[in-house]
């Protein structure tokens, strides 16, 4: 049996393709792997997903919560009838961003369709130039939101783990500080 996906791969050094010594931001790369059909098949994700936006899908009269959406197309969560996979779908994403109202209006095919959990996924067509630089923005700004919470969090994290070093280091002299203090006295005595 095989233990990884690694495993199965073949190894050859002729597969392989030899990759600039410095790529984005510092990151070494020895070598590079070039993508076959099945390894392209598995990853189907062109586009960063953003979640969390508060925003919802109409379609048809019917109200949608989008759950993510990338340049690519959106997925959202639906109490209504559900589209079938291969569907032409027309509606608008409407919601806020940094208290400011938006519209995209969008014709797409649905692609995903979970009953269980009343999902659809839809990959959007071709997106008007208003709309597409509309959704840019948008996604844009989720972006910098996104950034600035994780260095926010980022900076939590330090300080906390300052404030345990700071306790222990406190703690340690504390037990130095008594150690040397009994023997004072012990050779005092």
């Amino acid at each position: 049996m095989y233990s990884s996906r690694r495993d199965r791969l073949p190894a050859r050094p002729a597969d392989r393709v030899q990759a600039p010594a410095v790529c984005a931001e510092g990151y070494r790369m020895r070598e590079v792997e070039p993508l076959n059909e099945r390894d392209l098949a598995e990853e189907r994700r062109r586009y960063r997903r953003h979640a969390g936006i508060p925003a919802v899908v109409e379609v048809a009269g019917a109200v949608w919560t989008l759950v993510d959406v990338s340049l690519g197309g959106f997925g959202a969560r639906t109490t209504e009838l559900l589209p079938r996979e291969g569907e032409t779908i027309t509606g608008q994403i409407v919601g806020t961003e940094r208290g400011e109202a938006f519209r995209i209006g969008f014709e797409g095919r649905v692609v995903r369709v979970d009953p269980g959990n009343r999902l659809v996924g839809v990959e959007f067509g071709d997106l008007p130039n208003a709309a597409l630089d509309r959704l840019i923005h948008v996604l844009a700004v989720l972006e910098q939101e996104w950034r600035a919470r994780i260095e926010r969090l980022d900076r939590e994290q330090r300080m906390a783990e300052l404030r345990r070093y700071l306790v222990r280091a406190a703690g340690a002299l504390a037990l130095v500080t008594g150690v040397i203090l009994v023997l004072a006295l012990v050779w005092l005595s």
